[in-house]
């Protein structure tokens, strides 16, 4: 249990030169954050993901992960370890965030854009890649493509909040500025929330 959900001071972290080839970086998630009431009266714990960096192609592993924490969301959830190197310094994920700050009923799942400027040591919110005002279509599971032309092209999993995740589809969207903006989601099929099948 993450008994103190706070950020990390002490001691120095590594460094690690994420320029190297032999640097990989793996993220996850586990729930040992806050505890609270879920919808169902039940006693549970809000996810917590984190970033683990290793300097030679996984033989070793930092001792501390870098939390990666929500910005304007309950909680962020790490899905399949989706990240750029920008160069230098710099890394890329994305994410998908949970909720609203200060709310554990049940929330929305909305896609994010986090970066890092120091090696993969913290993180920050970028931009949301898409988001219903309404709070009635979920998205998730983000898959981005950086096109020659210089788009972004990004596939989501969507579903009908109130419709159990049974009527689900896949929504494409893009963004022609380094995903800081984002164009709104387009349906593209309705029987998967992956445009693989």
């Amino acid at each position: 249990h993450l008994d103190e959900y706070t950020r990390y001071t002490s001691p120095k972290r590594e460094t690690i030169d994420i320029t190297s080839p032999e640097v990989i970086l793996i993220m996850g998630r586990a729930f040992v954050g806050a505890e609270y009431q879920d919808w169902n009266g039940r006693t549970a714990h809000s996810r917590v993901a984190y970033c683990f960096r290793s300097p030679d192609r996984g033989h070793h592993w930092e001792n501390t992960p870098s939390i990666i924490w929500p910005n304007h969301t309950c909680e962020v959830v790490e899905l399949a370890n989706n990240m750029i190197k920008l160069g230098g310094p710099k890394l890329m994920a994305w994410l998908v965030g949970y909720g609203k700050i200060g709310d554990t009923t049940i929330g929305n799942y909305n896609p994010l854009l986090y970066v890092s400027e120091d090696n993969g040591v913290t993180w920050h919110l970028y931009s949301e890649i898409a988001h219903d005002p309404h709070d009635r279509i979920a998205m998730s599971y983000p898959q981005i493509v950086m096109l020659p032309s210089g788009r972004w092209f990004c596939s989501l999993g969507c579903w009908f909040k109130d419709a159990g995740a049974i009527i689900r589809w896949t929504s494409i969207c893009y963004s022609d500025d380094r995903g800081l903006s984002w164009s709104p989601p387009k349906r593209i099929h309705s029987w998967s929330v992956s445009p693989f099948p």
